[in-house]
């Protein structure tokens, strides 16, 4: 069904996706953040010198869980007993691919940002140590959260490509990408260095070029990070899940 984006479709879709994932969701849930809880009872009552540490836990466990989370979020299109009654709802790609995002990616982070607080909040009180609850609040912490949000957007489109083991094969061909990327500064340096200078050259001349090239490269890829790999991934996300047809 291509008839565009309509909000009532939406909502109906969303929550037929709560629905059905309700169940084993709130189970897996439950086992998740009832261990989180153990952990921020433990650290707070025994090590309470230690509380400052939660929100690396918490931050761990997002990562983990949500991405792990993302990779399912296709599981019913990737399944040949369900995938059919999956196609054929009268729901459009466009409506489907940000129902599932909405789910996968701002209700999870949201919904595991505020108990992670109240987890906190526990912990603090738990080892009377109140005066370091703020920390969840610090600048790492958002910058974490916002690169989550962006490695979801891969790990969204993985869920889509690739019909089996989905987690385990984005996890490999990011591998790939980062291991690529980290190559280029050094494969490219040396090309240039090369064509404007011929030759090596004094020292101090290429820890200048060498200096300059990487703080570009950096800001360059920053940027294409930070504002448009999430997107980039979520456009490509729409076009291979219009491609699965009946």
């Amino acid at each position: 069904m291509e008839n565009g984006f309509d909000t009532k479709r939406l909502i109906n879709f969303l929550r037929r996706e709560m629905t059905l994932s309700g169940n084993s969701f709130k189970v897996s849930a439950g086992s998740v953040f009832g261990v989180l809880l153990v952990i921020s009872l433990y650290t707070g009552y025994y090590r309470p010198q230690s509380t400052t540490t939660l929100p690396k836990i918490y931050l761990f466990t997002l990562f983990l869980c949500g991405l792990v989370f993302t990779s399912k979020i296709f599981a019913e299109l990737n399944n040949r007993q369900k995938a059919y009654a999956y196609l054929t709802l009268p729901v459009s790609t466009a409506e489907k691919l940000v129902g599932s995002w909405l789910l996968s990616s701002p209700a999870f982070t949201i919904l595991f940002f505020i108990i992670s607080l109240i987890l906190y909040l526990i912990a603090c009180l738990t080892g009377s140590s109140m005066n370091v609850y703020t920390q969840i609040f610090d600048l790492y912490v958002w910058k974490s959260i916002a690169t989550f949000l962006v490695a979801q957007s891969i790990f969204f489109l993985g869920a889509i490509y690739f019909r089996k083991n989905n987690f385990m094969k984005t996890l490999f061909a990011l591998f790939l990408l980062l291991f690529f990327i980290m190559m280029i500064p050094g494969l490219y340096s040396g090309f240039m260095f090369r064509i404007v200078w011929g030759q090596k050259g004094e020292s101090g001349i290429t820890t200048v070029f060498d200096n300059d090239l990487m703080e570009s490269l950096s800001k360059v890829i920053s940027f294409a990070f930070w504002a448009l790999l999430g997107p980039f991934m979520l456009l490509i996300s729409y076009y291979k899940l219009k491609e699965r047809r009946v």
